[in-house]
């Protein structure tokens, strides 16, 4: 116990063993330090002396109460055969003050500790403000939790007030840890303006809150947050977003890249990530796996049922990347698996989304929804399996864009699509520039009245090519729909666009049978287009309940259509094309 100021306080090679204390630091306590380092030390068997046997003030077994230098704990073995309880802050280790210069935590395991109280913050370990870098190197958490009812606790294993430089994390791991009222399941780290969080080589499992941010909880802005290697194994939140990971305020630069998230859970949004606000997020190498909802009825209340990125004005950059749910995930919101707004640029690249629906009515998304995209957007080696958007007057039953400027998809397949008003697979709205290549569109129904295009709908004011694209068994059931598996163009004839042009297209099993549909295949209809030619296609039985059995066209330009294959085509009237305002050679 040291009542004056350490300035350089050491406790080196050094055993405590059999101690006792009913407040704080059955160890150690220090009111004021200027500088700690405690170095292969081992503590074994503390308790405390209370009558109820719950220690009552902070830091239980080291407690330090203003830090003004350097903290420093290395190969610091914490060990006690029973139970060990608090009802303050900093079970086991708490480093206070505003003005801690630096942090180094190596080989130390923290284990077994409750906290009680509540509002209580890091039930193994509390640091204050930390001016320099903070690091932590070979550690565990293990049986770590506060269990108070009320209240919002923070960090089940570990809290760091404000890091105002750069917090690393190498080789830690967080095991049954939880907050049972509050947020940070294992970690929590504040700060207004840090300059990097990074965890690498990490793993939470059986790691839960009540609240946001299952295993992490970042709160306040940090320039870079990374997480590499990382594992998450049944992590989730009881009633809230982020069920493995929580940003409350701007991630500058976000990267999740070579790590997993299996088994985690929210009622709200993002069963896996929840981002406030970003300006870069880079999704890479990783895989995100059986996913849910932890809400009472089983369906997320929230967009953005696995991720959720609020605002990003940065770029969105997923490689590499594995959705997988055996069975579907049910949303109200937007974006049944991802949901990003406000993004300037996107670029998605061998990247699988499985099983998602959502059930409420105007939804856009069922997988993917992008919103506000200024700049270009790309999909190369993608895959949508079983997306469904199934609530009334909704759009994009796979992905949902709006607003982007280029749009390119390239080796791309859509598999068992349903959607209830505009794209069963795909709704593009207000882009310049679209190309498709290499596409696959499987198994695609929309449904629901007036209803724009089986699989896809695009509206584009500048040049379209489709280039090895198959539109097969797709269904648009519909009244006065319109396109059976592609609407082009726009309902108002005022829209002009560039150059249209299909090669080696095929419309096979394509229907728009409900009453009053138009375009078998495709619809198109423009102001003016610059040209409009079909190559080497096939239009393969395909019917619309009006008009153009294949296609209808309406604009006052011509179509030119060669070697190209139209068989069992049908509609009301007999015809194989509509062609509206179009002139005849």
């Amino acid at each position: 116990y040291a009542a004056g100021t350490a300035t350089n306080f050491g406790f080196i090679n050094s055993t405590v063993i059999n101690s006792s204390a009913s407040t704080s630091g059955i160890a150690i306590y220090l009111t004021t330090a200027n500088g700690v380092t405690i170095k292969d030390v081992c503590i074994e068997n503390y308790s405390s002396s209370a009558s109820n046997g719950v220690m009552s003030g902070d830091g239980g077994v080291i407690y330090i109460s203003t830090d003004s230098g350097k903290f420093e704990m290395n190969n610091v073995t914490l060990r006690t055969d029973k139970a060990f309880k608090t009802s303050a802050n900093g079970g086991i280790v708490y480093c206070g003050g505003d003005a801690i210069t630096s942090v180094s935590v190596s080989n130390v395991n923290f284990t077994n500790v409750t906290g009680k109280g509540s509002d209580k913050l890091g039930a193994g370990m509390y640091l204050g403000t930390v001016s320099g870098a903070a690091s932590f190197t070979n550690v565990t958490f293990t049986n770590t939790t506060l269990t108070a009812t009320s209240g919002t606790a923070k960090g089940g294993a570990l809290y760091i007030k404000n890091a105002k430089s750069t917090v690393n994390f190498n080789n830690v791991n967080f095991t049954d840890t939880y907050v049972k009222s509050g947020i940070g399941g294992a970690l929590y780290v504040g700060g207004d303006a840090t300059k990097r969080v990074t965890l690498t080589d990490v793993d939470f499992t059986n790691v839960n809150a009540s609240s946001d941010g299952g295993a992490v909880y970042i709160d306040g802005d940090v320039r870079s947050l990374k997480f590499d290697d990382v594992t998450f194994t049944n992590t989730s939140v009881k009633s809230g977003s982020g069920g493995a990971v929580y940003v409350n305020g701007n991630a500058t630069n976000f990267e999740f890249i070579n790590s997993e998230i299996l088994n985690s859970s929210a009622s709200s949004s993002g069963s896996a990530i929840y981002i406030e606000t970003a300006n870069g997020v880079t999704i890479k190498n990783s895989t995100i796996e059986n996913y849910s909802s932890s809400a009472s009825n089983g369906v997320m209340s929230g967009s953005g049922g696995v991720i959720y990125v609020g605002s990003n004005t940065g770029i969105l950059n997923m490689e590499n990347v594995n959705f997988v749910r055996n069975n579907t995930l049910q949303v109200t919101g937007n974006g049944g698996i991802v949901y990003c707004n406000g993004v300037s640029k996107v670029t998605l690249n061998n990247v699988n989304f499985t099983a998602s629906k959502i059930t409420t009515k105007n939804a856009l998304g069922g997988a993917l929804y992008l919103n506000v995209v200024s700049g270009d957007v790309s999909f190369t080696g993608v895959k949508f399996v079983n997306n469904t958007l199934s609530g009334d007057s909704t759009k994009g039953g796979a992905v949902y864009i709006k607003s982007a400027n280029d749009v390119s998809f390239t080796n791309v397949n859509f598999t068992d699509m349903y959607s209830t008003s505009n794209g069963s697979a795909l709704c593009i709205e207000q882009s310049r520039h679209a190309s498709f290549t290499d596409v696959n569109f499987v198994n695609n129904i929309l449904s629901g009245a007036n209803g724009r295009g089986g699989a896809l709908y695009l509206i584009p004011s500048g040049d379209v090519t489709f280039t090895n694209v198959n539109f097969t068994d797709i269904s648009l059931v519909s009244a006065n729909g319109l396109g059976g598996a592609l609407f082009l163009g726009h309902d108002m004839e005022s829209v002009s666009m560039g150059k249209v042009k299909f090669d080696n297209i095929e419309f096979v099993n394509v229907h728009a049978d409900s009453s009053n549909n138009d375009g078998g295949a495709f619809y198109f209809r423009a102001g003016s287009i610059t040209s409009f030619d079909i190559d080497n296609s096939k239009f393969i039985n395909t019917s619309a309940s009006r008009s153009g059995g294949a296609l209808y066209y309406e604009v006052l330009h011509a179509l030119n259509i060669r070697n190209s294959v139209f068989e069992n085509i049908s509609s009301q009237n007999g015809v194989l094309m509509t062609l509206v305002k179009c002139p005849i050679p």
